[in-house]
């Protein structure tokens, strides 16, 4: 069994269960931890993990929360105020069994292991015309333009594309992820702190981590090859409309 986020609720509050593991990788089975400020994260919404009494639930991102801050300590989760422990509640077995924060005994229901996920590399294809995002040509080097482009007959590195433990959208080609700091979509291998560099799958958008509101968007709605990429306030229009196409 794994940790779940109960029916991929991205809502504030979700519950947090054990489940089976999915074969497919199921979103709101992964997680990553930042390991220099402790904080647990969900992969489905990027809410972090939190003691909500009956169980622990996801809430979103408040880096100024020490309770969504832990501490994993071999194979045991505390969290960094209280030292309480994920537990399994009454030592379940069973699918759907609640997880919540309970004082550190170290029994195996407060035992955990984490299992690194290695990158499943995919296409980035708009909903507006089926055309991807593309390194303009095959540039390697820090700055280089991200267009739209038809997608090729076979799979090249500079169109396909993966995300880190943190969800931070990076190029198979090089590791560097996407920054709209200089008024278009480029390359950069800056800090992903940095608010124009973290871009991560928001539903049907690709939305700036630091700012919901600001999303990848086709400009002008062009639908040439070779047309621009910009980040402008979310309108859910089909220019600002994503999908992965995972590579077999």
């Amino acid at each position: 069994m794994v940790l779940d986020v109960e029916q991929a609720n991205e809502d504030p509050g979700a519950r947090v269960i054990t489940w089976p593991r999915g074969d497919d990788r199921p979103r709101n089975q992964l997680w990553w931890k930042d390991v220099r400020t402790g904080f647990i994260r969900s992969m489905l919404n990027g809410y972090g993990l939190e003691d909500g009494g009956d169980s622990l639930v996801t809430q979103p991102f408040n880096d100024g929360d020490s309770g969504q801050r832990w501490v994993v300590d071999d194979d045991c989760i505390r969290n960094h105020s209280t030292g309480k422990a994920f537990d399994v509640a009454g030592g379940s077995t069973d699918e759907g069994a609640t997880v919540l924060a309970w004082d550190h005994h170290g029994d195996t229901n407060q035992q955990w292991d984490l299992i690194p996920e290695t990158p499943r590399y995919f296409w980035i294809e708009s909903r507006m015309n089926g055309k991807v995002l593309d390194v303009a040509g095959d540039n390697h080097e820090e700055g280089a333009d991200v267009i739209m482009f038809g997608k090729k007959d076979e799979a090249s590195d500079n169109q396909l594309w993966f995300e880190d433990p943190a969800g931070n959208i990076r190029s198979k080609m090089n590791g560097f992820h996407l920054d709209t700091s200089d008024g278009s979509l480029k390359t950069s291998n800056g800090h992903d702190e940095e608010s124009e560099h973290f871009w991560l799958f928001s539903g049907e958008q690709i939305a700036n981590f630091h700012n919901r509101n600001q999303v990848l968007d086709i400009a002008e709605g062009c639908d040439d090859d070779c047309a621009k990429v910009c980040a402008w306030d979310c309108h859910g229009e089909s220019n600002q409309q994503w999908s992965r196409n995972y590579v077999d």
